[in-house]
């Protein structure tokens, strides 16, 4: 099926149910586009019992993996024990996302908890570049420090860490980027220990942690050996962990989904006074938030300091002990990230218009001007992917280097992308769908080029027309507060474990309206039979085709409203289908 907004739609394969087993059908299809139960688990309830109770009440110990498993661990621990020992000075190198502020504070907390000599350094975006870089680590020396422990990022930093050797600075690295591979085998820096769990010969359970898990579980790791402290006091960590987890939009599943669930209840009580003024400050109530929160008003707060000035105003936050000096760190996040969306919406209109004169059919967009902020064209480029279904990689040019950041569709692997351009980059990093990297502007044009063609061989024609999946059909009658009820226990939401969608088809349009400053959303009710059901849609655009009497079928995620100790629930519609 497509739609009229040129979207693909993918109802997913109906699974057959042949008995009442307690849940309903649709209950059951959603857990089984997941992976949690499969067509063979109905034939046993006690099977099947387990499985759901296992996904939707995860414990919190049996859940998780040993942090020893990591490759590695064991001597990071022994390197970090004998600073701990010897009064030796450690600095914690972090990102200037959110990943990498909540995973510095992470590991700033254990350390301070455990009595070490330590400093955080977080490099500028704007003068340093993501990484380590040999003027920091110069900086860092003549600290007297002698052990560096990395948090998201250092995987790829041969020469820096080279560098640090020759200064007798021993380097600790932890990080969850994709590795530099030669002949398909890993090229690992040469440290005292690298943790990694994509590392080729990494026997851990689960590849997809974030930056700040993988710094969640050194810290569980060092914290094993010290007696009574490990069991109770590294939960209170986890507040850290959710936020960075759900900001750097890594798979919300197996250890991710257990860590972000009981992150989210220590949120909801957390001793942390910077985030509770964070939160206050995003107008969130602190006992009802949940991953959209983290993801869309608390994570972009935090990032904007590390974008438009330096992150470690938010590391600063994060750390504070005063409640005045949070509340004020708050605002000012508050107000910077204001700054950041107003330079945003500038960027993209721009990008808009340059992107409407390209049409000669090429299946990646690259696109660069001096006036765009490096710490912003990461936001611009998602923007644009979305408008256009390409992958898009935007630069802010420089005197002689352009700095960019890339996304990248589903089914197009920009990091790999890259690596095949790697004589032409000064530098790049990140993932199959999120990337940086610094090209010289000499070398923008071939850059440019060589992704044309790479795009070119790598991405088919169905690839470029965006896909919603959807999860199960539903009747308008059977959507009731249980059904909220029961889309609440799927949470915490993200990456690899979407909310839900449903299709209504052939439902009756009984009004619609344009609604919004710009009258640019759709209101709108339909009916099958006796039952109704109202809905918005946001961007649906200026002109309301729609009209009383009109047969349609409508994509759609479920909100749950409460208003007065009302609940009520509300399509989110995604796209309609006139019939």
């Amino acid at each position: 099926m497509v739609s009229t907004t040129k979207k693909r739609w993918n109802l997913l394969p109906e699974m057959k149910v042949a008995e009442d087993l307690g849940y309903s059908k649709a209950e059951l299809q959603i857990l089984f586009n997941r992976g949690i139960i499969s067509e063979s688990d109905l034939k046993n309830k006690d099977i099947i019992d387990k499985k759901i109770h296992d996904f939707l009440e995860p414990g919190y110990e049996s859940s998780l993996h040993d942090p020893f498993l990591l490759k590695d661990m064991d001597r990071a621990v022994e390197r970090i024990q004998k600073a701990l020992r010897d009064k030796e000075k450690i600095c914690i190198y972090g990102d200037y996302d959110v990943d990498g502020v909540t995973s510095t504070a992470l590991l700033s907390d254990t350390f301070e908890k455990l009595g070490a000599d330590f400093i955080a350094y977080i490099p500028s975006r704007q003068d340093e570049g993501y990484g380590l870089n040999k003027e920091a680590i110069d900086e860092i020396a003549r600290k007297g420090i002698k052990l560096i422990v990395t948090v998201d990022c250092g995987i790829r930093s041969f020469d820096e860490i080279e560098y640090a050797n020759s200064l007798k600075l021993d380097v600790v690295v932890t990080d969850h980027h994709e590795l530099e591979k030669s002949k398909d085998k890993d090229l690992l820096p040469k440290a005292v220990a690298v943790i990694n769990p994509k590392r080729s010969d990494c026997d851990y359970l689960f590849k997809d942690l974030a930056g700040v898990g993988v710094a969640f579980k050194l810290a569980c790791a060092v914290l094993s050996k010290v007696p009574n402290l490990a069991n109770s006091w590294e939960r209170w960590l986890l507040d850290l962990v959710a936020l960075g987890t759900v900001c750097d939009v890594v798979p919300l599943v197996d250890e991710n989904r257990v860590l972000v669930k009981y992150g989210l209840k220590v949120i909801a009580k957390t001793k942390r006074v910077g985030l509770q003024e964070l939160i206050k400050s995003a107008a969130i109530q602190i006992e009802k938030i949940n991953s959209h929160n983290l993801g869309f008003h608390l994570g972009p707060r935090l990032n904007a300091s590390g974008r438009l000035e330096n992150a470690r105003l938010s590391l600063g936050l994060l750390l504070a002990k005063d409640t005045k000096e949070a509340e004020i760190a708050a605002l000012n996040l508050s107000k910077i990230n204001k700054e950041r969306q107003d330079i945003t919406k500038r960027i993209l209109e721009e990008a808009r218009a340059m992107l409407g004169k390209i049409d000669d059919g090429r299946n990646i967009i690259l696109l660069k001007n001096k006036n765009w902020p490096a710490g912003v064209v990461g936001i611009v480029a998602s923007r644009l992917m979305d408008d256009c279904g390409k992958p898009v990689l935007l630069f802010e040019e420089g005197e002689t280097e352009s700095k960019g950041s890339a996304r990248s569709i589903d089914n197009f692997s920009i990091i790999s992308a890259l690596e095949k351009c790697e004589d032409v980059l000064v530098k790049y990093g990140g993932h199959k769908k999120a990337a940086g990297l610094t090209v010289k502007n000499e070398h923008f044009i071939v850059l440019n080029e060589k992704l044309i063609e790479i795009a070119g061989k790598d991405i088919a024609e169905e690839d470029l027309i965006p896909e919603i999946i959807i999860d199960a059909k539903i009747d308008i009658e059977n959507i009731d507060v249980t059904v909220g009820e029961y889309i609440k226990k799927l949470e915490p939401f993200g990456f690899e474990n979407k909310k839900p969608v449903f299709i209504i088809e052939n439902a009756e349009v009984k009004n619609s309206a344009l609604v919004g400053s710009d009258k640019n959303h759709l209101k709108l009710t339909i009916a099958s039979g006796s039952s109704s059901l109202s809905g918005i849609m946001f961007g649906y655009g200026t002109n309301n085709d729609l009209k009383s009497g009109d047969k349609i079928d409508i994509v759609f995620t479920i909100n749950e409203n409460e208003w007065n100790g009302r609940v009520s629930l509300e399509a989110m519609i995604l796209d309609i289908k006139k019939i």
